[in-house]
């Protein structure tokens, strides 16, 4: 998390500037184009990449404008840049956990199945009139629908039957006898759907620390503010 915070200011950035000795302007960190010399905790494989890049990259957001400092002031728009940043985390581990299984498929069937999954993250509809989508929705009825759609992901993988079925630390979330690959999710109580919810993201977490080696990323709220326009544009409709 505090290398995060570094990212989302520009002190992960300047670290990794060439040191200058005198007060001249070459060589000084230049926030308008802070990725110059790459930032691996950001750019990961593709860090040397941006470094050999004679590009530069358009910061334009959305609305035509500039970011600002006053965009990155805004605890709104740090949170809403924090959402997408998580939300596509969460996507590209899926989609790295879900390799194996894809492998099996005809290309076809790995495109609908990529398909599948950013739909999962990105288009997951709630009936819930106060949350924007089913992970935030203190709703077990609400979230039947995405539960059950995670499920059917998840059941894929290798060794789910298994895993899933093993006994939790917390003994009242133990699924016990439910048969977590075929049950009928829209069918269970409200408890039993905390139950199994509870053992499928055990699961997803033991996964994504043995096979990524590190924890998946948490799904945060809907964000009430687009992080892709300046603070003038926001709710101001595009004609």
């Amino acid at each position: 998390m505090r290398e995060w915070h570094g990212v989302l200011s520009d002190v992960q950035w300047k670290r990794n500037w060439p040191q200058v000795d005198d007060d001249s302007m070459d060589g000084k960190y230049d926030g308008e184009v802070f990725y110059r010399y790459g930032c691996p905790e950001f750019f990961g494989s593709l860090n040397d990449a941006v470094k050999s890049s004679k590009h530069t990259i358009n910061m334009d957001l959305n609305c035509g404008c500039n970011p600002s400092v006053q965009n990155l002031e805004d605890p709104d728009f740090r949170y809403g840049v924090m959402y997408w940043l998580t939300t596509e985390t969460f996507l590209s581990d899926l989609l790295k956990l879900d390799e194996a299984y894809q492998l099996t498929r005809s290309e076809r069937s790995r495109l609908r199945r990529r398909a599948r999954l950013h739909a999962f993250v990105f288009l997951s509809k709630c009936s819930d009139p106060v949350a924007d989508r089913p992970w935030q929705s203190n709703s077990p009825a609400c979230r039947k629908r995405w539960i059950e759609e995670l499920r059917d992901i998840m059941v894929k993988w290798d060794g789910f039957s298994d895993d899933i079925q093993k006994p939790s630390f917390f003994y009242k979330h133990n699924i016990g006898d439910m048969d977590a690959a075929m049950v009928d999710v829209s069918s269970l109580s409200d408890s039993d759907v905390e139950r199994l919810e509870f053992n499928l993201f055990k699961f997803l977490m033991q996964r994504t620390l043995k096979t990524l080696g590190h924890f998946p990323a948490g799904l945060l709220p809907f964000p009430c503010y687009d992080p892709f326009l300046c603070p003038a544009h926001q709710d101001v409709p595009s004609y």
